[in-house]
């Protein structure tokens, strides 16, 4: 008798798109609200193999994989003719700059990296994903000379050269920032007349709370300003019925994460994240790069 793969129990057929790709035992980690949001805005960003679902939401310019497979062989099997059949798709429907993939299970790494490096994804950061309960015991921050206010586009030239700062190997696009201050909430602090932080955060479900990024300028560092960002932002949250916060960080960013644990927050998970080209002659100039040059010998060749 053949053996079937495990599956989580107590999700049937007919539940929304979030329920599906949480039923998975290997899925990616995408709140309800992003989620369900591909269904109720762009079904035909969808993909199925059978119990296997693979689906793509944007942001700013890159678009997002949300994934749900049996385990990882199923990945493994079904992820290339899917992704092959979700990518014109993508392309016609959002018209991305590049693709993201989150692997949120770093045990499938050998397993799922392989799949990934054929297809032209390249790993850009790895990450430590932290939850903060409610009802935790959050202090009340307020450092000294700084004031703090709602962010809104109009200032999202200093909103950019902050998270340019911070983070300079993956920086969001205007696109992007946009996109966050539309869909989220944003909360700046300033340092007499200049920025000198800013939070982004939304909740991702009716239950549950994201904070998206915390950036805080060079000079400002060491004060508890983005302490007192991350404060503001999870209390904000939580009076708007959130039960858990998370986030992710760097696992190289060692004062983000000691701030994060003394906060409260419990770290739950770790992966990475890849990415790719959308265009097709991004592509071919990669494949032509990992040709190499023909040197040709007397007599070999």
């Amino acid at each position: 008798m053949p053996v079937r793969p495990l599956r989580r129990i107590g999700i049937s057929s007919g539940e929304r798109l979030h329920d599906q790709v949480d039923a998975a035992l290997f899925h990616s980690p995408y709140g309800a609200t992003l989620t369900n949001e591909i269904e109720d805005e762009h079904p035909e960003l969808i993909v199925r193999d059978g119990e296997n679902v693979l689906a793509a939401f944007a942001r700013g310019g890159t678009a997002h994989l949300v994934y749900g497979f049996e385990n990882e062989r199923a990945f493994a099997d079904r992820f290339p003719a899917m992704f092959e059949k979700l990518l014109p798709k993508a392309r016609r429907a959002i018209a991305p700059d590049d693709l993201r993939f989150r692997l949120a299970y770093a045990p499938a790494r050998p397993l799922v990296e392989p799949v990934l490096k054929r297809l032209w994804f390249s790993p850009v950061r790895d990450w430590l994903g932290f939850t903060l309960e409610r009802g935790a015991k959050l202090p009340a921050a307020s450092p000294r000379g700084a004031t703090f206010r709602d962010a809104t586009a109009a200032d999202i030239d200093e909103l950019l050269r902050l998270d340019r700062g911070a983070f300079p190997d993956t920086p969001l696009t205007r696109e992007g920032m946009l996109a966050a201050l539309r869909e989220g909430e944003a909360i700046m602090a300033t340092v007499g007349k200049h920025a000198a932080a800013f939070c982004t955060f939304s909740m991702t479900s009716p239950l549950d709370g994201y904070i998206h990024v915390v950036a805080v300028d060079d000079a400002q560092r060491g004060r508890g300003i983005g302490t007192a960002l991350t404060v503001r932002a999870c209390k904000r949250q939580f009076a708007a019925g959130a039960r858990r916060i998370e986030l992710t960080t760097d696992d190289s960013n060692g004062a983000a994460i000691r701030m994060y644990l003394s906060l409260g927050f419990r770290q739950m998970s770790a992966g990475r994240d890849y990415t790719r080209p959308a265009h097709p002659k991004a592509i071919a100039r990669l494949k032509r790069q990992s040709q190499g040059t023909l040197i040709r010998f007397g007599g070999w060749r």
